[in-house]
């Protein structure tokens, strides 16, 4: 497990050709999270309304998958208040709740409330976020622990919203303490708040490991977002861990990365 190479120094490599990963055609370029471009063009999966759920046009007979729809879009959603960067309102689907948030590197976490439909979440988000945010920003999250976040006060405030769309609310503070969720990540350190550069053009890169939190790789020189490789091929080994030295001639480019492992 990549917890116990904490302190270790890591190479990774990309390593072409991408593949789709919904018809596994080889492509040079991805879109949408990992599609060929004739897949993100044809799939209901890579509509804006998956991003923006208040967009749902499935009632209009529109969607270009229905059955997709019915399995992804027509199920139980939650809404839920967590703490990344700082605190955010999201939502995702009744049977994936605790995957989301450690997708995204939440540290707390609170269910506050239950929609019949995505379409149903997308409108009760998009209302709260008038005035809260519902969006991470990676590079605090990767740079520094947060602030502790009261989601229960929160909470409770946006419960006296009547403006707010039709939801199964929680009943009660007890019920909302009672579900507050805490995580803790495997960490040595923090990274600096920039991206590690991993292109075909620029295929490997050499760091000491230092974290890991969601998706992110922490390493001493920026933080990789795992989720943005989704169907390319990485290749990864693990070494003692670089001196300062090293890791000097490393960012000013002065050092064979992949000779570090011979």
């Amino acid at each position: 497990m990549l917890n116990d190479r904490l302190g270790q120094a890591v190479t990774l490599e990309l390593h072409a050709p991408y593949h789709c990963i919904h018809c596994g055609k080889t492509a040079r370029k991805l879109f949408g999270g990992g599609h060929c471009y004739d897949c993100f063009s044809a799939l209901a999966r890579c509509d804006l309304c998956v991003m923006s759920p208040e967009r749902c046009h499935f009632a209009a007979g529109t969607c270009r998958e229905p059955e997709w729809g019915e399995a992804f879009c027509m199920q139980p959603h939650v809404v839920y208040l967590s703490n990344t960067s700082g605190p955010k309102i999201g939502i995702t689907r009744a049977d994936r709740v605790l995957r989301r948030w450690l997708d995204q590197g939440a540290t707390q976490a609170l269910v506050i409330g239950q929609v019949a439909t995505r379409h149903a979440a997308g409108l009760v988000e998009a209302h709260f976020k008038r005035t809260m945010n519902d969006r991470t920003d990676w590079r605090r999250l990767v740079s520094g622990r947060g602030v502790e976040a009261d989601l229960v006060a929160l909470a409770q405030q946006l419960y006296q919203d009547k403006t707010a769309p039709a939801m199964q609310w929680g009943h009660s503070v007890g019920e909302y303490i009672s579900g507050l969720v805490n995580i803790e990540y495997p960490l040595l350190g923090y990274s600096p708040p920039q991206q590690v550069p991993l292109t075909l053009e620029q295929p490997t890169y050499t760091d000491n490991l230092v974290g890991i939190i969601g998706q992110y790789l922490l390493f001493s020189r920026g933080a990789l977002n795992l989720g943005a490789y989704r169907g390319m091929q990485l290749s990864i080994e693990f070494a003692p861990a670089l001196d300062s030295q090293q890791l000097a001639e490393l960012s000013a480019g002065h050092s064979d990365q992949l000779s570090l492992f011979d």
